[in-house]
């Protein structure tokens, strides 16, 4: 993919425990791309704790990390996840230390970024929308519910996450028609888990990267612990949808709901 001189930056939007963290951390093995995690969120820790000892995924401390010790030091205090001043001063660090060949994967999740982003004259900006299938979606949310809340029923709690499967992926869709996008794509997370390596073969060609023998630059400071595993780690699927009946009601609740799932996630 020829160079425009513009930034090149790879959005992963998805709602949360949808795979994108381990899409990003795999991700971070394609040359050049340089994945932050949820760049605005941490920013937005980095100008509120300024603790020097956070854990980055590159194995370092913030004040060890090439890419974070230099935001650190020119942070402003209670600058917010999304806003256009965290960005204002991400882009042009990152080109600073990355170079201008390097592409910036943000897994920030939220849309607000996207609109500032997307509007950025120097920045071309691709987009991955991540899609769990709804039974999985359904039966981990109730799962991890369970545990803070025994007593709430497993079927009520899916249910109400099936409604806000709904709701937030089409808010999203119809948020991302509307925007001047380089590209957009929707990848299911079942894809991403059953055949990875072509998944990230076409992510890889899209974007215009490619595996390169000892790259790795994965920086996130934010999301789930599976940024730290370091090296090639497998990517497993999360299966316990499929001994458990709790989306059942879901989808007597919502009878378009199968169709939506295999058009969004499968098709």
């Amino acid at each position: 993919m020829p160079n425009s001189g513009k930034l090149r930056l790879l959005y992963v939007i998805s709602l949360p425990h949808s795979g994108s963290t381990i899409l990003a951390h795999h991700l971070s093995l394609l040359h050049p791309l340089v994945n932050l995690g949820e760049a605005g969120y941490a920013v937005e820790r980095l100008s509120t704790s300024r603790s020097a000892a956070l854990p980055c995924a590159c194995g370092r401390s913030v004040e060890e990390c090439e890419f974070w010790s230099r935001m650190r030091d020119g942070l402003p205090r209670c600058i917010g996840p999304s806003s256009e001043d965290a960005y204002a001063r991400l882009i042009p660090e990152f080109r600073s230390v990355f170079g201008n060949q390097a592409i910036l994967v943000d897994t920030n999740k939220t849309s607000e970024p996207l609109r500032y982003l997307s509007s950025r004259p120097d920045c071309e900006v691709f987009v991955v929308h991540l899609i769990r299938d709804v039974r999985g979606a359904c039966v981990s949310e109730a799962l991890r519910k369970k545990l803070k809340h025994p007593a709430r029923a497993e079927w009520f709690t899916a249910t109400q996450a099936a409604f806000q499967w709904i709701r937030k992926n089409h808010a999203i869709a119809s948020m991302l028609h509307g925007l001047p996008l380089a590209g957009c794509r929707r990848i299911g997370y079942e894809a991403l888990c059953q055949r990875p390596q072509a998944v990230l073969e076409n992510l890889g060609a899209w974007i215009g990267a490619s595996p390169k023998p000892g790259w790795q630059e994965n920086h996130a400071l934010i999301g789930n612990q599976l940024k730290f595993s370091g090296g090639d780690r497998g990517i497993v699927y999360d299966a316990r949808w499929q001994s458990s009946r709790a989306f059942y009601p879901a989808f007597l609740l919502f009878p378009f709901l199968p169709w939506l799932n295999h058009r969004w996630v499968y098709s």
